[in-house]
């Protein structure tokens, strides 16, 4: 398998991005790919902060403006609390940080003030792709100038439906479904 590297991506597309998510990535590429996003476009830049090493996390958040890790990579590079490994992110150049807490809801900060939302109540078959869901869900609230109490809301509930169904989309709600759920 050959290696992504910047020169194989289309940087006019890159240049037209209002956001770009990066996640999945090797942790170089992941850095240089935020770098370049970060000096090159207007976009928004956006970083699935999951199990990444401690040492890419504090390379790549000077280009990050939205870092979205998971608890166990946080206990696992930081050993902080949540709320201490949001304000310790944000230090490091992201706008806002949102921590995934699995079946104790989201934590997030922004602008200094964190909040914190449960999580809903389902019947859990799978939670294959509930983090992706998350991130997917965020990114739609953000675009969406949504608050961040009710980004956070909406994000624990879309992602917890989604793990009624086994693997990541079969019980993907529809945006209505979500905002019932939510009581909207």
């Amino acid at each position: 398998i050959r290696a992504l590297r910047m020169d194989m991506l289309d940087k006019a597309a890159l240049s037209d991005a209002k956001m770009v998510h990066l996640g999945g990535l090797s942790e170089d590429f992941l850095v240089e790919a935020a770098a370049y996003c970060k000096s090159h476009t207007g976009a928004l830049v956006s970083v699935d902060g999951g199990n990444l090493s401690a040492s890419c996390i504090d390379r790549v958040l000077p280009y990050t403006d939205v870092f979205i890790p998971d608890d166990k990579t946080v206990a696992k590079t930081l050993g902080l609390s949540p709320e201490d490994a949001c304000r310790y992110y944000a230090g490091k150049g992201p706008g806002t940080v949102c921590i995934t807490l699995g079946d104790q809801g989201s934590i997030a900060l922004k602008n200094g003030v964190i909040h914190q939302s449960p999580p809903i109540a389902v019947q859990v078959v799978d939670t294959t792709g509930a983090g992706d869901n998350f991130h997917g869900a965020f990114l739609y609230a953000l675009m969406n100038r949504w608050p961040l109490e009710r980004t956070l809301r909406f994000c624990n509930t879309f992602s917890g439906l989604t793990c009624r169904g086994l693997g990541g989309r079969a019980a993907e709600p529809t945006l209505a479904e979500t905002l019932h759920e939510m009581g909207e």
